[in-house]
């Protein structure tokens, strides 16, 4: 099989989510046997040597169009909206010309194939565009299952000023922005008086000033540790030391970082977001955004035992790129089959 990789446009290799589904299925897709390139617009050998295209994100309807001309083409959407009015919004202008929804919908019906990574975004698209589900298959998020074996020892050793030997503490590993709702992270962390380190980078742009609002609440807060971003053998160490991560977005549609987290043993806090219910909802501990559910959550994953849900094997089993990768195989696969005369 041989595919062509088109990442969202303008092309982002930021290492946010969506660039690590990217990357993980290409790496995955090639160890199953398929030859993979990402789009060069200027060849034209590459659009006769394709058998697939597999967009990323629905965002440009003319260069859907043209893949779609030439060969079959799949998308996966990696769209969600956690607002019941901005989905009816969408719903009501899917068929006026000119709106993102109308876009979306014209996009998304060129698709031989749309690969949503929840039910909760699989339904939301077909209400929405009225599409057919039967042409919208699941395929889940993923994680590294070799993402593992970080000495909790050295971790414990760098963060000598801040964390005894063997401490438990709360890590919460995401970009500073509003969305993932750092500051009443923070607040609850530093309600309980429990131990919390942050990682991630500071949002830019209109985030600046909701990433600015945090860095002030943690200067007040003596149990919180911003370490900002750090290199990969740190992130693995800090998954390896924490007994518990929180991602407590307003929404996600999964949350990598609490995959990652959950695959090394943390207990998972995580909010009561659709999405994010079919994923963790038997592997985590459930909250609502406000102040005082993080916070009865978070002290209910510290009082149990770390990995006291099997998340770790779970999520292995579930969710590694290797499986998620031989499901997108078999998705393209059964296109082709159904489309031999019988």
């Amino acid at each position: 099989m041989k595919v062509v990789v088109v990442p969202n446009i303008p092309f982002s290799f930021m290492v946010g989510g969506q660039e690590v589904q990217i990357q993980k299925t290409i790496e995955h897709l090639r160890l199953l046997g398929c030859d993979v390139e990402y789009l060069d617009f200027e060849s034209r050998t590459q659009r006769e040597w394709a058998d697939v295209y597999h967009f990323f994100g629905p965002n440009n309807l003319h260069l859907a169009q043209a893949a779609a001309d030439r060969k079959p083409m799949f998308i996966s959407p990696v769209i969600f909206w956690n607002s019941s009015l901005k989905a009816a919004y969408l719903q009501g202008s899917a068929f006026i010309p000119k709106t993102y929804a109308y876009d979306l919908r014209k996009t998304l019906l060129l698709a031989s194939g749309i690969f949503p990574n929840s039910d909760s975004e699989l339904y939301q698209l077909a209400r929405i565009c009225r599409m057919d589900p039967r042409k919208i298959e699941k395929i889940p998020n993923g994680v590294d299952e070799t993402f593992q074996g970080g000495d909790p020892n050295r971790f414990y050793s760098k963060l000598s000023n801040f964390l005894k030997p063997g401490e438990k503490f709360v890590l919460s590993v995401h970009r500073i922005e509003d969305r993932k709702n750092t500051f009443n992270l923070v607040e609850a962390a530093d309600r309980l008086k429990v131990k919390l380190i942050l990682i991630g980078a500071l949002g830019e742009g209109k985030q600046q000033a909701y990433s600015s609002q945090v860095m002030d609440r943690i200067s007040t807060a003596s149990t919180v540790r911003y370490l900002g971003k750090v290199d990969h053998q740190t992130l693995l160490d800090a998954y390896a030391a924490a007994h518990v991560h929180a991602l407590v977005s307003h929404w996600e549609t999964t949350g990598l970082s609490s995959l990652e987290a959950g695959l090394n043993g943390c207990n998972l806090v995580v909010t009561e977001c659709p999405p994010v219910r079919e994923y963790f909802g038997d592997l985590g501990f459930m909250c609502n955004a406000d102040v005082e559910s993080i916070a009865t959550s978070l002290k209910a994953a510290l009082n149990d035992s770390r990995n006291g849900k099997g998340q770790a094997q779970k999520i292995k089993d579930r969710y590694s790129w290797r499986v998620i990768a031989e499901q997108t195989l078999r998705a393209y696969n059964r296109y082709f089959s159904d489309k031999r005369p019988s």
